[in-house]
């Protein structure tokens, strides 16, 4: 069930180059942060819905309530807690989350004015923990050997909006080194 997001925070994100978090294999994805009285939360709750209805049809719900308390299912109404401290991680208080992977498929990246960005340098700069960005995911029900779930996958982003950075200051801009700027010319 293939849903778009509109205007969500994005943390965590591997969309240039695939990470491995904890002992998983390195995967593309992100954490999207769901404000719970966001329209956000009825969009995704229906996703799952439907995807879990596709698959085991008339005990639907009743899979989606068991994979939920397994954590087995990629939206989570809960904060996102660091495991060694139990604090929310940054910008996750207070919030739930939408937890996107994806084990091949690098996510499509666009900017702000609908142009593809392929460098994974340009990527890792223009789409960073904290900022805004309209995300278009999967959601998809799991049932094979490894279990069940209900899985996301992060399709695509588009930049959105700058926010507060969640790792800490923002990269510097040209602009603040021009006082230092030699001119051509001097070079010769």
């Amino acid at each position: 069930m293939q849903v778009m997001l509109k205007n969500i925070r994005i943390a965590f994100p591997a969309l240039g180059t695939p990470q491995s978090f904890g002992e998983g294999d390195p995967a593309y994805g992100a954490k999207l942060i769901v404000d719970p009285k966001s329209e956000h939360v009825k969009q995704i709750k229906d996703a799952v819905l439907e995807a879990a209805k596709d698959k085991w049809k008339d005990e639907a719900q009743e899979v989606i309530d068991a994979l939920t308390d397994d954590r087995k299912v990629c939206f989570v109404e809960a904060e996102y807690r660091n495991k060694k401290t139990r604090q929310p991680y940054a910008g996750f208080e207070n919030k739930f989350y939408l937890s996107a992977r994806n084990a091949g498929t690098q996510p499509t990246v666009i900017d702000r004015l609908g142009n593809e960005v392929k460098s994974t340098a340009e990527i890792e700069r223009l789409i960073y923990s904290g900022c805004y960005v309209h995300a278009s995911v999967d959601i998809w029900p799991q049932d094979n050997k490894w279990g069940q779930r209900i899985n996301c996958t992060l399709r695509g982003v588009m930049f959105a909006n700058d926010g507060e950075n969640f790792g800490g200051s923002a990269p510097a801009s040209a602009s603040e080194f021009a006082d230092f700027a030699v001119d051509a010319e001097d070079l010769l």
